[in-house]
């Protein structure tokens, strides 16, 4: 029954590992560039993504969204002056 037990918590702990390498951290580092661009950063680096899954997706989103955004300033900038 203990090892029984044990297999459960090894087959958790790996799962666990597994979220937090493949959604975790890649959420956070998203995150992190989210709020250097919010607070008007547009120096702040791009988020690469190798994958091709929902996070890949979202950080293809994400950086052609922050292009627009810095051409959008660019271009009011422009008009201003």
């Amino acid at each position: 029954m203990a090892s029984l037990g044990g297999v459960f918590l090894l087959i958790f702990l790996g799962v666990n590992a597994m979220l937090i390498f493949l959604v975790v951290c890649p959420v956070k580092r998203l995150s992190k560039t989210a709020d250097e661009v919010s607070l008007g950063n547009m120096e702040a680096p791009e988020f690469h993504s190798n994958s091709k899954d929902e996070i890949g997706g979202l950080a293809d989103s994400f950086n052609r969204m922050r292009k627009s955004l810095a051409k959008a300033i660019k271009m009011l900038g422009s008009e201003s002056g």
